[in-house]
């Protein structure tokens, strides 16, 4: 059955959202370096996945918010772009999509690095809107990041 014009825009406006998401989070991470506001990003029982990037993964804020305060103490700067991002499946309240992303930093005890990475992003819809509930980043060229072992692409 072909979907109606209600369904049609439901589908568009949550695929937007979801987008908006993607960069928020990311645009916190560079922009604030504020803990609170990227947490809101993701639900309460979610996961960030950092393990093939030379780190580990999180689950749940109380195990994010220090990750995440520790990563803002060492960084001089960062940024992040995200390009690709397209949603892969939605279905009722949880989707899935990927995107890439190119990250550039430097910390206070290293020289400045760079990553090209893959993202795979899990959403459920929650009574406060979209948020990440499983965000894994691996990478798609060699790292050069002075903390994690040098890794191949896993694509």
């Amino acid at each position: 059955m072909p979907m109606t014009q209600d369904e049609k825009l439901k589908e568009l406006t949550d695929k937007v959202d979801l987008e908006d998401l993607a960069y928020r989070f990311f645009s916190i991470i560079d922009s604030t370096q504020q803990v609170e506001p990227i947490l809101g990003c993701i639900t309460e029982d979610g996961q960030v996945d950092y393990r093939d990037l030379g780190s580990a993964a999180y689950r749940g804020h109380d195990e994010m918010r220090p990750f995440f305060e520790e990563i803002f103490a060492k960084a001089k700067w960062q940024v992040h772009f995200v390009t690709n991002f397209h949603v892969t499946e939605l279905s009722g309240n949880v989707a899935e999509a990927k995107a890439c992303l190119y990250g550039k930093g430097c910390r206070v005890d290293t020289d400045p690095y760079e990553a090209y990475a893959a993202c795979e992003f899990i959403f459920k819809h929650t009574p406060g809107g979209w948020k990440i509930h499983n965000l894994r980043e691996y990478p798609v060229v060699p790292l050069s990041l002075p903390w994690a072992p040098e890794a191949e692409p896993t694509v």
